[in-house]
């Protein structure tokens, strides 16, 4: 059995898995109210080569070795947290029927016949979380009880804390004494690099999609393909349009179809894609420090890992990856 490796002295924060079920109280996740300095971005030295991205697989494993840290750390403290669900569906955030993977427009007919906009899949998600065992759980508290608890796993106002600086300038903090801080210094060998890094990586998404819904050439691609939603009856302007108009309702799955076929015949798909490229691998650079940061981190941690999660079940592990989306970066 493996020992103890965090003893945090005060509250505690959650993390990996814990971290959906807490949408009961607020976080404290974005303090700027804290004097700890911001961290500077770890760069890659000259000399080591640049790491790939992990895989979803070693995703997982690093989530579910997170929770378990976390896990251990909060029963430290006498907050006895179920274990996840195992991972099946469209709820696990490595499943690639994903309506996130058409920020722009959808442009798979065989996805849109299927899904539509996605609201099947966002109604089980939805039930995947408000079943989760540790809301479950939490919810079943007494409201002392509960409160004591999320106080434990969410840490205190007067915690010193960590910060990160995002992409957009802003900075936020978290609890340095958090089991969330404990089990990823644990697992990273550094939870201030570590928040840094993923906070920044974690962000850089709707850098690269704001530029391509701003660029003119987008703009410019969506004419036709509005021109083409016209004549199939849809008088929508854009895809952002048709999505809003038809999400959820009877028409949902053959709005999207038009959606997907006005998108491929009038070239709007392969120009969303070059710009997709072109403006995330720009991003992507820019911001090359904490990618690397992450990517080295998540490579020296995949070892303490492995030997943390080696009592658990494969399905225990594929569980972890619903608790964190895709690897920033991965094609750059």
């Amino acid at each position: 059995m493996r020992t103890s490796t965090i003893r945090p002295a005060g509250p505690v924060v959650t993390g990996a898995a814990v971290v959906a079920a807490l949408t009961l109280s607020a976080c404290t996740t974005a303090r700027a109210d804290r004097t700890t300095p911001d961290p500077a971005p770890v760069t890659a030295t000259a000399s080591a080569p640049e790491a790939p991205p992990v895989t979803a697989q070693e995703l997982a494993l690093l989530a579910a070795a997170e929770d378990a840290l976390v896990r251990e750390c909060a029963a430290d403290h006498g907050v006895h947290l179920p274990q996840p669900a195992a991972a099946s569906g469209p709820e696990r955030a490595a499943d690639p029927a994903d309506v996130r993977a058409f920020p722009f427009v959808v442009d798979s007919p065989g996805w849109a016949a299927e899904h539509g906009y996605g609201s099947d899949l966002d109604a089980e998600r939805e039930g995947a979380r408000t079943s989760d065992p540790t809301r479950t759980y939490l919810q079943s508290l007494p409201a002392g009880r509960r409160t004591a608890a999320l106080d434990v796993l969410n840490g205190g106002p007067d915690d010193p804390a960590l910060r990160a600086k995002l992409p957009v300038g802003t900075s936020i903090g978290r609890s340095a004494t958090s089991c969330t801080s404990r089990a990823q210094d644990a697992l990273y060998g550094d939870a201030a690099q570590w928040f840094q890094a993923s906070a920044a990586t974690g962000n850089l998404e709707p850098l690269w999609t704001g530029r391509v819904l701003a660029d003119q050439r987008y703009a410019d691609a969506v004419g036709p393909w509005s021109d083409c939603m016209s004549r199939r009856g849809h008088d929508v302007a854009t895809p952002r349009d048709a999505r809003q108009a038809a999400y959820g309702t009877p028409d949902e799955s053959a709005t999207a179809s038009d959606e997907a076929a006005c998108a491929t015949t009038t070239g709007l798909a392969a120009v969303v894609a070059d710009l997709t490229t072109e403006h995330e691998s720009r991003v992507c650079q820019e911001f090359r420090a904490d990618v690397e940061s992450r990517r080295a981190l998540e490579h020296a941690a995949l070892g303490r890992a492995r030997e943390i999660t080696a009592e658990l079940t494969p399905e225990q592990i594929a569980a972890g990856a619903r608790t964190r989306g895709a690897p920033p970066c991965e094609e750059s």
